[in-house]
């Protein structure tokens, strides 16, 4: 359990930024199909509404005539179809690798915290909780979890890390400067989620909202400098300059 807990916390973070560029690169893809896309039923809309007949009238002179002959033509258009296909691919790659990004940084969250209480449960002697810990068995964690809440808090506040409630600083904020690689809309209405890169070259998922999500939203390609609250998933941005 130890071994593996180490291997996580020394592997994990290479595989975040790995996962994390290459969902970059395939977003960066999904656009270019989407403007490639737009471009072609464009192309066909104009075609569509400048043809005329023998007599010089317009062959489509209602929108419903003009859309459905869009739809025919598009639906024959081996390049738009091929493009319909591969935005398809992109949307499901990219669905996959935030799966897959979202369960490695848990997974590296996990490996690190469980790592720092073992040191602390070594420092106070708490033998309960390296159990907890480092058991292979599910009996094992469950007959030490009682204890282990207890012991939690027990070292935080050996440690001086409790303030009163039990968050820590975690409500503090810092300040960081970073440069926006990509931003959209998160699962939360008015909550715009950024993908961002920090000075040391740590790619981070920066949240936001109304205007500071705004901001964040319309500084894609910029360097910012962020006041921000760390979160289990990211950091949480309040505002932004």
């Amino acid at each position: 359990m130890l071994k593996n807990l180490i291997e996580q916390a020394r592997v994990l973070p290479g595989e975040v930024e790995r996962l994390t560029l290459k969902l970059y690169e395939t977003k960066q893809r999904l656009h270019t199909l989407l403007e490639d896309k737009a471009k072609l039923e464009a192309q066909v809309a104009g075609e569509v509404a400048g043809e005329t007949d023998g007599n010089g009238k317009k062959r489509y002179p209602n929108e419903e005539a003009r859309k459905a002959e869009i739809a025919k033509r598009l639906a024959a258009n081996e390049i738009y179809q091929a493009n319909e296909e591969a935005v398809k691919q992109a949307r499901e790659e990219a669905v996959a690798l935030e799966a897959k990004l979202d369960r490695a940084r848990y997974q590296h969250r996990t490996a690190t915290t469980l790592l720092n209480l073992l040191a602390s449960a070594i420092q106070a002697g708490r033998k309960d909780i390296e159990e907890a810990i480092l058991s292979s068995t599910e009996a094992a964690k469950r007959e030490a979890a009682k204890k282990f809440v207890e012991g939690v808090k027990e070292i935080a506040k050996g440690n001086g890390s409790s303030n009163g409630n039990g968050n820590g600083n975690g409500n503090s904020l810092k300040e960081a400067k970073v440069t926006v690689l990509e931003a959209r809309p998160g699962k939360s209405e008015g909550t715009i989620r950024a993908y961002c890169q920090t000075e040391e070259g740590e790619k981070v998922a920066v949240y936001a909202k109304n205007s500071t999500g705004k901001k964040l939203a319309a500084a894609i390609g910029e360097a910012v400098a962020l006041k921000f609250k760390e979160m289990d998933h990211g950091w949480f941005a309040v505002s932004i300059n």
